[in-house]
């Protein structure tokens, strides 16, 4: 049941997109793109707002910053190249 009630959820969003089209012959549909959401996370919003929420629970909250990650060390190592076919 959840599956058919989210497909008819995607039918309806993309019929109110046609529709708009179609009654607005100036509107140009744009795709935002699978990745919108990414894009637009603030990290800074999502810790204020945890904070708030964990306060609103009675929570003390005392934010320190994470420790710097260490960067790997860069190694280069040897490589060896064949060429098919070549005289040696």
């Amino acid at each position: 049941m959840p599956h058919k009630k989210a497909l008819v959820a995607v039918a309806r969003s993309i019929l109110v997109i046609v529709w708009h089209l179609i009654n607005n012959p100036e509107a140009v549909y744009q795709d935002i793109g699978s990745d919108w959401h990414q894009r637009q996370a603030n990290p800074a919003r999502k810790t204020r707002d945890l904070v708030r929420e964990l306060e609103r629970l009675g929570h003390q909250v005392t934010l320190t910053p994470p420790p710097p990650t260490p960067q790997p060390e860069r190694t280069w190592g040897t490589a060896e190249i064949r060429v098919k076919g070549a005289m040696s």
